[in-house]
């Protein structure tokens, strides 16, 4: 069974999470395959890092369930290359059997909560919408090039509430750890001869929030360490521990968490950092419905940069320096005379106070609030006070 995690019983009928992870790092009909070639393989080999990335997703989500909108209720596993006992290999059979369990899952509950996160190799087709998963077997040789994968558009359409399954969960997040590199050298209606998932039928009205988290542009290709995961779900997880750049924002209940549209605004930043030294093009983008919905809770406000520039009319450095949180409380004093790069402080996220007062002459006193998301840098020129 592809079940490796399930609290259905537990929670009855409550709204849970319901998790499908598949990564495949092993391909026996491609490039450095053990198997015989596929009679195509657009030159595609072995995605090491996809097994390990897996795995560690599925790691993640079970340390941090309790941090979830609602509890982490099923995860579904599949992965080829490193096997482990007990979890079974991404062929299309296996994939085909965890899809459909998942979505009689996702029908439990409609406040209840969607995750998809693939990883391995895949195929761009011209067109946005024809997007293809291989898994372990694409290439043995039996029926069409491109039966044993799948289009990814066909799962998320396949997930739709306007299918008529009005109790699915309206929350649903997709992530597509995958390349989006164009398939060259074939017909380009070849995505046809892909397997569909579900059946689906014309769009109807939409009522979910189904973000979809590409790991690069059309015709990009995704990376990752060979001895290590891939740079999407270091980029990922960065995010969804509120680790990077603006991605932490305050719920109505002033709870910090991570919403959709914040995760879109960090993941690009982090996924750049991380492939900059290797000089790699790898550019995260998202597609499909967006809301704003809450992907998980931080345990408390994250840590930032905070870096304030002194500009004083005669250039020395200003006498004080201090940082006083919402309840107006000092936080931090700078040492007297500190300027420049000294003025710089890891604070958590939040309003401040920040007062300087001037050496000279006359010992102006300068007061600025400052809301404080991510790495921040407050400005203060004493000449346009």
């Amino acid at each position: 069974m592809s079940l490796v995690f399930d609290r259905r019983a537990e929670l009855g009928d409550r709204p849970g999470v319901h998790v499908l992870i598949a990564g495949v790092g092993r391909y026996p009909h491609l490039e450095d395959g053990d198997g015989p070639k596929a009679r195509e393989t657009f030159g595609l080999g072995q995605p090491i890092p996809a097994a390990r990335t897996a795995l560690r997703m599925r790691t993640w989500l079970e340390k941090n369930t309790d941090r979830l909108p609602v509890p982490l209720a099923t995860i579904r596993l599949l992965v080829s290359g490193g096997e482990q006992p007990g979890i079974e290999p991404c062929t299309l059979e296996n994939f085909l059997k965890a899809t459909s369990d998942w979505h009689a899952d996702a029908l439990r509950h409609r406040d209840g909560v969607t995750w998809l996160y693939l990883v391995g190799n895949s195929l761009q087709f011209r067109s946005r919408d024809h997007h293809v998963f291989l898994l372990q077997d694409f290439g043995d040789g039996v029926g069409p090039l491109l039966r044993n994968g799948v289009n990814v558009s066909n799962i998320i359409s396949g997930m739709s509430p306007a299918r008529g399954d009005d109790s699915i969960a309206r929350t649903q997040w997709y992530f597509l750890d995958l390349g989006r590199k164009f398939a060259t050298g074939v017909d380009e209606l070849q995505w046809q001869n892909s397997t569909a998932v579900f059946d689906t039928d014309l769009p109807g009205i939409e009522d979910r929030e189904a973000a979809v988290y590409h790991a690069s542009e059309v015709g990009e290709g995704a990376y990752g360490i060979t001895a290590g995961h891939s740079f999407y779900s270091d980029a990922l997880i960065e995010c969804l521990e509120g680790t990077a750049e603006g991605v932490a924002v305050q719920a109505d209940d002033g709870r910090w968490c991570v919403r959709s549209t914040s995760l879109l605004e960090g993941f690009q930043r982090s996924l750049s950092r991380l492939t900059a030294p290797y000089r790699l093009e790898q550019h995260a983008v998202a597609s499909g419905s967006i809301r704003n919905g809450i992907l998980c809770y931080l345990d408390g406000p994250p840590v930032v940069e905070f870096h304030i520039d002194v500009r004083t009319r005669d250039g020395r450095a200003p006498r004080t320096v201090e940082i006083f949180d919402a309840a107006n409380t000092a936080v931090h004093t700078f040492a007297a005379d500190a300027s420049g790069e000294q003025l710089r402080v890891n604070v958590p996220a939040g309003i401040y106070r920040v007062k300087v007062v001037e050496a000279s002459p006359g010992e102006r006193v300068v007061n600025r609030l400052a809301m404080i998301n991510g790495p921040t840098t407050l400005r203060i020129d004493f000449d346009g006070v």
